[in-house]
Parts: C-alpha cells; structure tokens; sequence
C-alpha cells in the first residue's frame, strides 16, 4: 500500500497542520511590485509638492523690429493679470513652434485701460490690422522688449538652435504667452486660500 501513495503525499496526512513550515502567502514577485508602485507614488507626490508648472494668459502680437518690441492685446478679463516684468515666450506665426521653438520677452508696459481702435492703429501703424484685432473684443494693451543675443541669426534669444537662424522680420504675427504666476501641481488640485 505504500507504493500507491508518494512519500510527501503521505507526510501532508500525518501532519496536517505543518505549523513548523513556513507558508507563503505572496510570491516575491508580489513585493517587488508592491516596492515599485510605492516608489512610484513617493517620486508622484514630491513632484507634485515641489515642482513648478508655469500658469499662462495667452494673448496676440506683432513685432516691431527697430524698437524690439512685440504689442500684444488680450482679453480685458486676463489683463489685470499681466504686470511690468513678468517674462514671455513668443511664438512666431511664421515657423513651427514644436521645430524653432519660441523667442524670449519681457513685459515692459501694460495699459491701465481698454484700448481704443485709434490707438492701437497707431501704435501698429496699419489700420486695417487693428481693425481686426478690435474685433476680438475688448481688449487691454502690452508691450514686451524682445531678449538679445549676439550669437544668433535673428538677434533674439531663442529656446532652440533651430530658432537661432531664423530671421525675424517687422509686422509678424506672433501667439504671446505670459507667465503670470507658476504653481506646484499639487495646488491646482487642491486649491489653497
């Protein structure tokens, strides 16, 4: 009859408890996992503490070449946001952002009312453009003082090498980004007061 049963078969029976056994109730590939996601989550959290993620009023421009200036107009409600000194990335209308990257500028002027159509004819010298530019509605006026660099083709500090080459020309239509404030990602959900 012994040969009909295996020896551990049999020993399963005599001692059915096995309490000096060790059982195993996650494999280790279990807690190499488990180890994983937790260091995971800990880099996720720090980040979300620690880092910084720029917050932006997107507005328009044009660039003015002798004066280095870029006018920009944007929405009367996201003016008041924008303040003398904050910095600005500048997005010719004329090459591919995700390629040349983006000029860098600095807000040196914001209006304390909402522009009038003669004067942003004026200050664009073309009537026709700031007759589509009111269109979009009210609007609050800016200036921004485009950032220098004798190394490059343009001028102009760029973001990429690419951008360096490009040149830049009075009259171009530019998107204006403003960094009005930069937040860790953990505020933006949940808000502080």
């Amino acid at each position: 009859m012994s040969d009909l049963y295996r020896k551990t078969a049999i020993d399963k029976l005599s001692s059915p408890e096995q309490l000096d056994k060790m059982i195993r109730v996650t494999p280790p590939m279990f807690w190499i996992a488990a180890v994983g996601g937790g260091l995971i989550l800990v880099v996720a959290i720090i980040w979300a503490v620690f880092a910084k993620l720029p917050v932006t009023v997107v507005s328009n421009g044009v660039i003015s070449i002798p004066d280095d200036t870029v006018y920009c107009y944007v929405d009367a409600n996201e003016g008041w946001k924008i303040k003398d000194g904050m910095q600005v990335e500048v997005y010719l209308s004329t090459v591919e952002p995700q390629e040349y990257g983006h000029m860098y500028a600095t807000v040196t002027e914001v209006d304390d009312h909402v522009a009038l159509q003669q004067e942003v004819s004026a200050e664009l010298q073309d009537p026709s453009l700031a007759e589509s530019i009111m269109l979009l509605g009210p609007l609050i006026g800016f200036r921004c003082r485009l950032e220098k660099d004798k190394d490059t083709a343009s001028g102009y500090k760029w973001s990429t090498k690419n951008g360096a080459n490009v040149k830049v020309d009075s009259g171009i239509y530019a998107n204006v980004n403003v960094v009005v404030q930069e937040k860790s990602p953990i505020s933006m959900i949940i808000p502080t007061t």
